[in-house]
């Protein structure tokens, strides 16, 4: 894969709008489809995220890196929810032909960040995830699989006071029943550790409780530090998910409440039907009892 550097996309801009509004600011990431920037609305004075999909990017997954880049906007489109990032605009660049996502400007560090590896509360811990479950809920209302929901992709966004937790990166989300998948059969996409074992094992029957099992694991290591299963590759971790149970979490957390225990192993269960079938349930069970 070949492309121009980050500041070379950045001073062939700096000196006009994309889309003809949005002024770049400072770059905040790099990734398979292209890049993401602080930018500013010249028009409505609103600081806003622009992801754009570069012209640098060459090479044989070009077509699929587009190709899912438009699918996150048509994604977002169909979303609406407080706990979700929102798609303010998309477009393609008058200029250079780029396509481009107009995203809401979070204020606030990832899950991942602010838990730094150690162990969480765990009333704040479930707190936070029963927000994300409902957005998720709303994701998968609208027949959309995540598919990559991990303490990465969730930002504590602070609104007027408040702590709002956002899901973020739909770059790997597809319709629950796409017409045209964009992978062949057998191909495992996720993040290994995240990854539900159907999953994992590249099946192309996925449902919402891929998503229930990649939350129970964000909980288990916001609570734990660690990941249900062990290994030290991401192939390890993807054997390890599909051939081993996972580690009950009161074995790093005697002090954590049996029946909480059950609820969090319920939604890590090797077995699709042995989980919750959704994830609103997921939230009313971890809110039922107590951590």
């Amino acid at each position: 894969m070949q492309r121009t550097s980050s500041e070379e996309f950045a001073a062939e801009r700096v000196t006009r709008l994309v889309g003809e509004r949005y002024r770049l600011g400072q770059l905040l990431g790099l990734g398979a489809m292209g890049s993401a920037w602080a930018a500013f609305d010249e028009i409505t004075g609103t600081p806003v995220v622009l992801k754009v999909h570069e012209e640098g990017f060459d090479g044989p997954d070009a077509d699929l890196a587009l190709q899912r880049f438009l699918r996150e906007a048509e994604t977002l489109a169909s979303v609406s929810h407080e706990n979700v990032c929102r798609l303010i605009a998309s477009g393609t660049d008058d200029v250079t032909g780029e396509a481009y996502l107009v995203l809401e400007r979070l204020e606030g560090e990832t899950l991942f960040d602010a838990c730094g590896g150690r162990p969480c509360d765990p009333s704040w811990g479930v707190s936070i995830v029963a927000d994300v479950a409902r957005g998720l809920e709303a994701v998968h209302e609208a027949a959309i699989l995540h598919r990559d929901i991990k303490p990465q992709n969730v930002v504590l966004h602070r609104a007027e006071g408040r702590l709002v937790p956002k899901i973020i990166d739909f770059g790997l989300a597809r319709p629950t029943r796409p017409r045209v998948p964009l992978t062949a059969g057998r191909v495992a996409v996720g993040t290994p550790g995240y990854m539900a074992p159907e999953q994992a094992r590249g099946l192309p029957d996925l449902d919402p409780r891929i998503d229930v099992y990649a939350l129970g694991v964000t909980l288990y290591e916001m609570l734990t530090g660690a990941l249900p299963v062990e290994g030290t590759t991401g192939m390890d971790l993807m054997i390890a998910t599909v051939t081993t149970t996972p580690t009950p979490v009161r074995a790093h957390r005697p002090e954590l409440s049996e029946a909480f225990e059950g609820v969090l192993m319920r939604a890590l269960a090797t077995e699709r039907d042995d989980r919750f079938d959704n994830a609103a349930q997921l939230a009313r069970a971890l809110l039922s009892v107590s951590p």
